[in-house]
């Protein structure tokens, strides 16, 4: 009995819900707007960005990690405000001169964390609380599969790499 439930689990493996670009991109995009937004601490001090950050995300998403309509409701409502923050900080630092270091979320990251959540192999529950859990880490360094375009922690120093929104 003990082996027929683990040999459901050994038809997959949690990296492939991981190493998913879009999974990683929309991770990175509510680590951008709670763990990162707002000030920061650096080498050289503190640092006030003029991100907003988001407040009970982890709670309003965990709620609705049962129910993959009802997740993806809830986490399609935070992905256009999202948006909407980089559009409004995008247009005040293009008046400064300077770029938008933030993650673009594009609908082909939608589309391949669309068919993690689609495969029944995972269940909606898993991806979802996975996808929290790396939300809300401190990321020390870009993923292989990642185009760094967000704040990368180096020990407690914030660098910021270049961003192209396609």
């Amino acid at each position: 009995m003990t082996q027929s439930f683990d040999k459901s689990d050994r038809d997959w493996s949690i990296t492939e819900i991981t190493q998913n670009k879009g999974f990683q991109r929309i991770a990175r995009a509510i680590n951008s707007a709670t763990v990162y937004a707002g000030k920061i601490k650096t080498k050289q001090g503190s640092i006030e960005l003029d991100w907003q950050r988001t407040y009970g995300l982890s709670q309003r998403l965990g709620s609705h990690a049962g129910s993959k309509k009802d997740f993806i409701t809830e986490l399609s409502a935070f992905l256009s405000t999202y948006e909407n923050e980089n559009l409004r900080l995008q247009e005040k630092l293009q008046k400064e001169g300077k770029p938008l270091k933030r993650v673009w979320v594009t609908n082909e990251d939608l589309e391949d964390f669309l068919k993690l959540l689609d495969d029944k192999r995972f269940g909606c529950n898993l991806v979802a609380n996975l996808l929290l859990a790396y939300g809300y880490a401190q990321w020390k360094k870009p993923l292989k599969t990642e185009v760094p375009d967000t704040p990368i922690v180096e020990g407690d120093e914030v660098q910021e790499d270049t961003n192209d929104k396609d």
